[in-house]
């Protein structure tokens, strides 16, 4: 059972926790930031969403609770859960003149925070406070910018989302993800201070955990190319042949347990989320010289099926959605039509197998027994969701599936899906 992680925690002589209260089901139990250092300025790694007052609280009190100040702010990645409160720290708590660094995006863009401009580090580059010595390690992959943090003192990780307390991450580029892992190994971490969920105590072993669960899902892919004999594949062709069989995974069931999957078919509505995991192997495998896409999968082939099946796609998504809209009380926004752009935080009462769209970015879907009441509420932003009234989906259990869209939209809903 996943312990609670409290508020504020210190973790180490120093290394303090101050939890990002932004629980939910992209997040867990909400971001974790640290206050590193022994000394009365000590550096603030990450710092959660926006506009959470309750972490400006607590960082507040933490800071009060150890004498200290923020001598400057470090974000690993430029995900909304990681830099969104950096605004709310310098106007509540630093002041504006405060240092904010992260490493650079790929597209090389000057990045802003309301009106603060942050400053760009480098792989390898040293930040060091009274009491502590942190190394930059670029460890791209969750995101083009990612970094990890190497608290040489202790031998400890800052892992950002590259290593979670709890499950598998999820990424937009597999490849790199890959040879990011392979950096944290051989930084010979002890532990790992991760982005959300608990401390890890073996560092090695759950790194190597990760990496040993791409690596049999990638022979997986493999075996079934070479069982086809030449054959071209289309990638939901091998997701149907790759999903199917989990021999000696663990999986997660609906009431928490954890059990060994020897065969196990994902359903079909999990499989387009399946099929976004298995194009990330592909293209790795790509890369590295193992196949070719150009053979493999039958690119024209499926874009011509989709333009021909593209029309009764809507006007069958159409249906659940005005089934929706017919069950929303008044009080709440309703869907109208397949396809509807909502407002980022816009709330919607669902029904039964609704389908739901908040743009381009990803679909959802809920799906709830007939006789497990509902309607739901299903909140939408521009990193994940979360659900109000279905203790299941509260604590990010199986109910929920992204079935298409782009990197880092789903992962931690899918509990079987990784």
């Amino acid at each position: 059972m996943t312990s609670i992680i409290p508020r504020i925690e210190q973790l180490s002589a120093r290394v303090v926790r101050v939890l990002g209260c932004n629980p939910g089901p992209m997040t867990l139990q909400g971001t974790n930031t640290y206050l590193v250092g022994t000394g009365d300025r000590r550096v603030l790694i990450d710092t959660g969403d926006p506009a959470v007052p309750d972490y400006i609280s607590s960082l507040k009190l933490a800071l009060q609770q150890f004498s200290t100040n923020i001598q400057e702010v470090l974000v690993t990645h430029w995900h909304h859960d990681h830099i969104g409160g950096v605004e709310d720290v310098c106007r509540d708590v630093t002041g504006p003149q405060v240092l904010v660094s992260k490493l650079p995006r790929a597209t090389k863009v000057q990045e802003t925070i309301g009106e603060k401009k942050l400053n760009y580090l480098r792989d390898g580059d040293i930040i060091r406070t009274e009491g502590a010595t942190l190394k930059v390690l670029f460890t791209p992959g969750h995101t083009d910018d990612h970094m990890a943090l190497l608290l040489e003192e202790e031998g400890a990780l800052f892992s950002g989302d590259c290593i979670l307390g709890e499950g598998t991450a999820v990424f937009e580029d597999l490849y790199d993800y890959m040879r990011s892992l392979k950096i944290l190994l051989d930084s010979n971490a002890q532990l790992i201070y991760p982005g959300h969920g608990p401390v890890v105590q073996d560092a090695a072993s759950k790194i190597q955990h990760y990496i040993s669960h791409r690596d049999q899902r990638e022979q997986q892919i493999l075996e079934a190319i070479r069982a086809g004999n030449g054959r071209t594949f289309s990638s939901m062709e091998l997701v149907k042949i790759v999903y199917k069989v989990r021999s000696g995974l663990q999986q997660q069931g609906p009431e928490g347990e954890t059990s060994s999957a020897v065969l196990q078919e994902t359903p079909e509505y999990l499989h387009g989320a399946a099929n976004v995991n298995l194009v990330h192997h592909l293209k790795k495998l790509e890369k590295e010289g193992s196949i070719s896409l150009g053979t493999l999968v039958r690119k024209r082939r499926e874009r011509r099926r989709r333009r021909r099946t593209s029309g009764a796609t809507r006007a069958n998504m159409a249906a659940p959605l005005q089934d929706a809209a017919a069950a929303a009380p008044a009080d709440r926004p309703s869907l109208t039509a397949a396809g509807q752009k909502l407002q980022h935080g816009a709330a919607v009462e669902v029904s039964h197998q609704a389908l739901l769209s908040s743009g381009s970015a990803w679909w959802g879907r809920i799906r709830t027994e007939p006789e497990s009441g509902g309607p739901y509420v299903l909140i939408l932003s521009s990193y994940g969701a979360d659900v109000i009234g279905h203790p299941e989906m509260n604590r990010g259990g199986g109910s929920v599936g992204l079935l298409e869209g782009g990197p880092c939209q789903m992962g931690l809903w899918i509990r079987n899906i990784s």
